[in-house]
């Protein structure tokens, strides 16, 4: 039998996601014809990943990062994409040079 979590015990998951001080966005990793990661797609945000970015909720959610960040460097899905295949959490570190800043992110999939 599959554990199902309750309505309360997901009201009280999303809480704590919002009020974690480290940015926090769930995605999914798009892939070209060839199953080679190109974009990934922001399905939710909290807070913390709004300061971080600079960007509302609204500006992110439900679009791919290529819509959000035109430019991104092939860099980040490429290696999102290893640790998705790899089936393990990882963690990255690289810059976005259209933001000048060096962006850590802790992975992990489903």
């Amino acid at each position: 039998m599959e554990y199902e979590p309750t309505r309360s015990e997901l009201e009280r998951l999303r809480s704590i996601i919002e009020w974690l001080p480290q940015g926090y966005d769930e995605c999914e990793l798009i892939r070209d014809a060839d199953g080679r990661p190109i974009d990934y797609f922001i399905f939710e945000t909290n807070a913390s990943f709004e300061r971080l970015l600079g960007l509302s909720r609204d500006e992110v959610r439900g679009k791919r990062v290529t819509e959000i960040i035109s430019n991104l460097e092939a860099w980040w899905p490429t290696e999102i994409g290893k640790i998705v295949d790899g089936g393990r959490p990882g963690r990255l570190e690289h810059e976005v040079a259209s933001f000048d800043r060096l962006y850590g992110d802790d992975l992990s999939s489903r």
